[in-house]
């Protein structure tokens, strides 16, 4: 097939690589108009990326996302071999070390990197990709049509571009959050579903890199410890380069002094698990804080009423969905979703039903993790409303007793693990009724996780 992609990002690129790797002819419009920089560390210091509005802030590539990339992106996966990243062994972590198997071993590691890195990487194998043309600096205005379906549902067959209409036999948006994919819809008469709900927390973020380019002692993980109303993580990175992260609610006003770095680092050298991290003969600051506002945990679906929006149009990545970018779990969704999308144009080339069929994957495989995340986002609100003194009328979630749970009994902690990391959907542990009651007995008699600092201190720390 012909195959048109609007926005070049991660989810989009991936996409992308797997249908042209697959046989598909594939376009690929990107607005940005920067190719990539010559090596990580000048991604790092000059890459503008105004699509990609995250492109310096901490990530973690978890489970799903490092096995989609060692089985369908090896040349990528090389390339990330040889950028000196950081892998996460979660095992290391359970609550039981020695029943962990092989699988857990294979499946619960999480590679680190700067986000720079990786979209660096993943550039540099489209332009090598024969199948795929990567046009930078091309930005799209509208969609073009054909003759109506049958039942009057109007027929994509390309998009408009400044530099002209591109004709496809499949149009795929990968314009990410900010998709401008309603509106075109919208000017053909076809109205899309939306929704969004912002998940309340504001971020702030700084980087560091090591002296010596090794990592020091990781003693828990991403967590980096906790303060009333105040989570931190941690992030190495690639090469010595690592990133902090602290998330708190955004109408926790004292947190706003978090963008003052001397305060910033303040607060880490008092949280026990990371403060080996920020001493002065370890690591160096490389940049100021970088905050973040609210995200929106969305979706986008190009449904109306009882059918399709359009034909021969689809969205993929976080046009499709976005969460909470905590649980990092956005390129692996994009993954599940390009999957699904190669398995039906293996099938089919009928625009229609490639239509109908991938709104039904992405439906029975991908809207559980966003439920999951409105209650993953709930739960986190809940812990930092009450540690102000701030308690909700929401009940306790069976979500929240298996996250507790996980940290004592094995079971719990491989089937949450396998949600996590977004190998199965939430249903596996949450229809299990056997497990479920025993999730609820051993959560009862689990602890929340100590604070490092009292409230107090925070404050002063913070004044």
């Amino acid at each position: 097939m012909k195959v048109l992609v609007i926005g070049g990002g991660a989810g989009g690129l991936l996409t992308s690589l797997l249908l042209a790797r697959d046989g598909h002819d594939v376009t690929v419009l990107e607005r940005d108009g920067e190719p990539p920089p010559s090596t990580n560390d000048d991604a790092w210091d000059t890459w503008t990326r105004a699509g990609v509005s995250q492109l310096r802030q901490p990530h973690g590539f978890i489970g799903r996302t490092r096995t989609v990339l060692i089985e369908e992106l090896p040349d990528v996966w090389a390339g990330i071999q040889e950028s000196d990243t950081y892998t996460v062994d979660l095992t290391r972590f359970a609550p039981d070390p020695e029943a962990v198997t092989d699988d857990d071993r294979r499946r619960l590691r999480v590679e680190v990197m700067r986000r720079t890195t990786f979209d660096r990487l993943m550039s540099l194998a489209a332009d090598s990709e024969p199948n795929l043309h990567l046009r930078r600096g091309v930005a799209v205005t509208g969609l073009t049509t054909g003759q109506p379906d049958p039942t009057g549902v109007p027929t994509v067959r390309g998009a408009t571009t400044g530099a002209g209409d591109i004709d496809a036999d499949l149009v795929i948006d990968s314009g990410g959050r900010r998709s401008a994919a309603p509106r075109w819809l919208d000017a053909l008469g076809a109205p899309v579903e939306q929704w969004s709900e912002s998940d309340g927390f504001t971020y702030h973020s700084m980087w560091f890199r090591t002296h010596d380019g090794n990592y020091p002692e990781n003693v828990a993980g991403f967590f980096g410890g906790m303060a009333p109303g105040l989570l931190t993580l941690v992030f190495p990175g690639d090469a010595g380069v690592f990133g902090i992260a602290m998330v708190g609610l955004g109408s926790d006003k004292i947190l706003r002094r978090l963008r003052d770095p001397e305060k910033f680092i303040e607060v880490t050298r008092r949280l026990s698990p990371i403060a080996h991290w920020v001493d002065p003969a370890v690591a160096t600051p490389i940049s100021g804080v970088l905050p973040m506002g609210a995200i929106q945990n969305r979706r986008l679906r190009f449904w109306n009423g009882d059918g399709p929006s359009a034909i021969g149009i689809v969205n993929v990545g976080d046009s499709v969905l976005s969460t909470n970018p905590s649980l990092g779990r956005g390129i692996a969704l994009a993954a599940i979703g390009a999957l699904e999308l190669r398995s039906l144009l293996r099938e089919t080339d009928r625009p229609a039903e490639i239509t109908h069929e991938f709104d039904r994957a992405k439906e029975e495989r991908l809207m559980p993790y966003l439920t999951d995340a409105v209650a993953s986002d709930q739960a986190m609100r809940r812990v930092l409303n009450e540690a102000l003194g701030k308690p909700t009328s929401d009940d306790i979630s069976d979500r929240t007793r298996m996250a507790r749970a996980s940290t004592r009994d094995m079971d719990c902690w491989r089937r949450w693990k396998g949600v996590d990391q977004v190998f199965d959907l939430p249903s596996s542990y949450l229809e299990d009724a056997e497990l479920m009651t025993r999730a609820r007995e051993v959560a009862e008699d689990t602890p929340p996780p100590a604070y490092t600092l009292n409230r107090d201190e925070l404050v002063d720390l913070l004044a």
